[in-house]
């Protein structure tokens, strides 16, 4: 749909910055992959959200398997 309205007003679609959200659900390794799947599929920008009330324990663990992730993609200074 994106393509279509950008061709309706004469706009490039690669000038659009695509993003995505992927809620958190407590798995890491989860929200990695759905974020990636998102990003192979063009977002430019994937923003994984915690739940309003994450403990501590589970943004600890969100925190640890992004840091430890060996995905090349993952920019550099990205936040952790």
């Amino acid at each position: 749909m994106l393509y279509q309205h950008c061709a309706a007003a004469g706009r490039d679609p690669a000038e659009i910055r695509l993003s995505a959200q992927v809620p958190f659900t407590g798995d890491p390794a989860e929200a990695e992959a759905e974020a990636a799947a998102f990003g192979s599929a063009g977002a430019g920008l994937v923003i994984v959200s915690l739940p309003r009330r994450t403990s501590p324990a589970c943004w600890n663990r969100w925190r640890a398997h992004w840091r430890n992730s060996p995905d090349p993609s993952r920019p550099s200074g990205a936040a952790t």
